[in-house]
Order: C-alpha cells, then sequence, then structure tokens
C-alpha cells in the first residue's frame, strides 16, 4: 500500500469512526430501527471494514468529553493499539510518520465530517453551537501491561451542553449515541461541582467522571448528566468596601489601644534582655555548668531525610506519585490512604485515579464504604491485606 493509498484509507477510517459519537449522524442511515436491525446495520459493518484496511488497528476507542463551567467541552478521541510483536511496532511508526509528515491528510476529513454533526445537533437541540481547535497526533506509550500506540483527535465543542445558573446539562447533542465492542464514552465535570443525576447507570462512577462501556446503545434522551456548582463564588469589591465602612470609633480606638499595650511589652521585654545580659557577663564562669560543645561550623546546607523525599515527589507526575505510594503499601492501598499521605483534596485524588485506572496501571474495588487500589499483577486473592491504618 502507497502513502497516498494509505492516507486516503485513513482518511475514509476517520469519516465513518466519528459516526459513532451520536445516533444523530447514525440515525440518516438506519431510520427507525429496531435495536435488532441497528446491530446489523450495514453502515456499523463498514466502519469495522475501513478499520481493518487501513493503518488505525484500533483494539480499543476512548471517547472523552471534559465539560467547562460554560457547557463547552474538549473532547478527545483515542484510539488504542497493542504493539505485541516487531511487525506490530514497525507499523504503527510508519502511521506516526504519516502523520507527523501530513497532519492534514487525516485532520480535513475528520474535520469536514464533525462539521456535519455539529450542524445535525444544533438543529435537534435548538442551541447554537461550533467546533475549533482540531488536532491529531501518536505516540508510543508504555504501560504495566504492554506497550500501546496511540493515535488521539482533539477538539473543542462549543455548546455541546446547556448551561443555567451553575447547573450543566449535558448529552444531548450525542442523544441515541452507540458505542461498539471495546469502546467507551467518558464525561467528566470540573471539580467545583457535584452530580446530581445521570442516566443510564454507568459502567464506572466516580467523583469528577462517569464511564459507560460498549457494546451499548443508548436509549432516546439518554445519555445525560446533570451537575451543578456548589463552591460559593468570592465577595465582590463593593461587599468589601461597604464592610470597611461599618467599623466604629469605639472599634479604632481599640485597635489603637491593643498596638499600644503590644508595643510597651515589646519595650519591657527589650530592656529586660539587655539587664539580662550586662548581669550575665559578670557572674562567676566557674558556677557555670559543663561547656557547651560547639558545632564545627560547614558551609554546605543540611538537608533533612524528609527533605530529600519531598525533592523527590515533585519530580514525580501526579499519576507517577499514586503508583509511587500503591507500591509503598506492598501493591494495595485505599484511596484515602493516598489522599492523606499526598496531601491532596479528594476530587484531585479521584481524578487522577481515573485516569489510571483508564489506561489500565490500576484496578479499584470496594471495601466496606472505600476504595481500594491495586496494581493490575497483582489478584486480590494473591494481594496483601491493607495495613490496619490503611
Amino acid at each position: 500500500m502507497t502513502a497516498q493509498q494509505r492516507l486516503a484509507s485513513i482518511g475514509i477510517a476517520c469519516v465513518v469512526i466519528t459516526a459513532v459519537i451520536g445516533l444523530l449522524a447514525v440515525g440518516a442511515f438506519i431510520g427507525g430501527a429496531d435495536t435488532t436491525t441497528q446491530s446489523s446495520s450495514p453502515t456499523l459493518s463498514a466502519q469495522n471494514a475501513v478499520l481493518e484496511e487501513t493503518e488505525i488497528v484500533a483494539d480499543t476507542t476512548q471517547l472523552r468529553a471534559n465539560l467547562h463551567e460554560d457547557g463547552d467541552a474538549a473532547w478527545v478521541l483515542t484510539y488504542r493499539q497493542e504493539l505485541d510483536s516487531d511487525s506490530d511496532r514497525e507499523a504503527f511508526e510508519e502511521l506516526k510518520a504519516d502523520i507527523e509528515a501530513e497532519p492534514d491528510a487525516y485532520l480535513d476529513p475528520f474535520e469536514e465530517r464533525m462539521q456535519q454533526l455539529v450542524e445535525t445537533a444544533e438543529s435537534t437541540t435548538d442551541r447554537e453551537m461550533s467546533m475549533d481547535n482540531f488536532s491529531v497526533e501518536a505516540e508510543r506509550v508504555q504501560q504495566p501491561q504492554g506497550e500501546l500506540g496511540l493515535v488521539t483527535f482533539r477538539f473543542d465543542w462549543s455548546g455541546f451542553a446547556a448551561e443555567t445558573d451553575g447547573q450543566i446539562e449535558a448529552g444531548d447533542a450525542i442523544d441515541q449515541l452507540i458505542l461498539q465492542d471495546d469502546e467507551q464514552l467518558i464525561i467528566t465535570w470540573p471539580d467545583t461541582f457535584e452530580l446530581d443525576s445521570v442516566t443510564p447507570n454507568p459502567s464506572v462512577q466516580d467523583n469528577t467522571q462517569v464511564r459507560w462501556e460498549g457494546p451499548r446503545e443508548f436509549d432516546a434522551g439518554q445519555p445525560r448528566v446533570t451537575v451543578t456548582e456548589t463552591e460559593a463564588a468570592p465577595p465582590d469589591d463593593d461587599e468589601t468596601t461597604d464592610d470597611t465602612d461599618d467599623v466604629t470609633d469605639e472599634d479604632a480606638f481599640g485597635s489603637w489601644l491593643l498596638a499600644g499595650v503590644a508595643l510597651f511589652v515589646l519595650i519591657a521585654g527589650a530592656l529586660a534582655y539587655g539587664w539580662y545580659r550586662r548581669t550575665d557577663g559578670e557572674t562567676d564562669t566557674s558556677a557555670e555548668g559543663p561547656a557547651r560543645v560547639e558545632q564545627p561550623e560547614t558551609d554546605e546546607p543540611q538537608h533533612s531525610e524528609t527533605d530529600e523525599q519531598s525533592a523527590s515527589t515533585e519530580l514525580l507526575s501526579s499519576e507517577e506519585q499514586v503508583l509511587q505510594v500503591v507500591e509503598e503499601h506492598g501493591g494495595r492501598v485505599k484511596q484515602q490512604v493516598v489522599t492523606e499521605e499526598l496531601d491532596w483534596s479528594a476530587a484531585r485524588t479521584s481524578q487522577v485515579v481515573g485516569n489510571l485506572r483508564d489506561d489500565g496501571q490500576i484496578e479499584t474495588f470496594r471495601l466496606g464504604r472505600e476504595n481500594v487500589l491495586t496494581v493490575p499483577e497483582q489478584s486480590l486473592a494473591e494481594s496483601p491485606e491493607p495495613d490496619e491504618e490503611n
């Protein structure tokens, strides 16, 4: 297959793959067919055929919508391929080189198809929308379970969700989405928001995201996610000025009185210290205790073990810090312990743990009312019992 043929076939793949993001795009082909008819739709079967004929061999596909406070969303579509052999790695390197040399050959058909989708979503939701900032990249990453090849498309979707008075409702723009085997849909929101409702029940849920895994066909009115802002806004400057104007003369007098007392105590302490120094120098040194051993002076700064540990931790990414804590506890630890040892907020810990879980670097399960983190290589039967303090 020549480079031009490869670019043309991959462009077709991008066009067809993105149709999966919403039944809005697929509905034009499958009409009012029932669930059984949709699952064997020629359009969806053609999608798999195109993938097999191109350099993009996706073992898993992840669709992620990161909601912003104003209802816009940063979308990330990631196609993952397991690089188990030399031939897999060589083929992916060729694809990576093609994407880096001619990214527009991949982005142009992708952007054209997505613009058609947003026009349909605008008409359906009666909400103004737009897409921009398209990009594509390919990279190889090393994970605990093996090496992966990632092809990632990114774009910003303005007006993706409806925002009203601090509440975000998302999902109507991708109503009746169809997820194929080994596909995931993830919707995240800022940690200053909390989840109000979600339908249907997600496969995974935490403080800042929900995830559905395929195969799944969402019904009409699905998927839907509603979150509400919880963090109070800072006071206006006008309110601060009004509070200052309420200070009375009596309050001002009290402040001056306290300042005078503090100054008197400071002067008295200085005089007492000077008197002590003079009288202490005139006393007989023989009555003093053993001489103090002076430590040799050195120009080298003294570093404690805590300082060295803190410095080494600062050189690690958030994900690496979490993995380090899990390894220090024998490969199994409660999520609350990670939050306490790293001095993080619960929301930040949940976000980082969610990213590690998506990448397959850790696994989680419930133990009572708490989450427990484990490394994938260590099954629950083989893993050590958590410490009492965990």
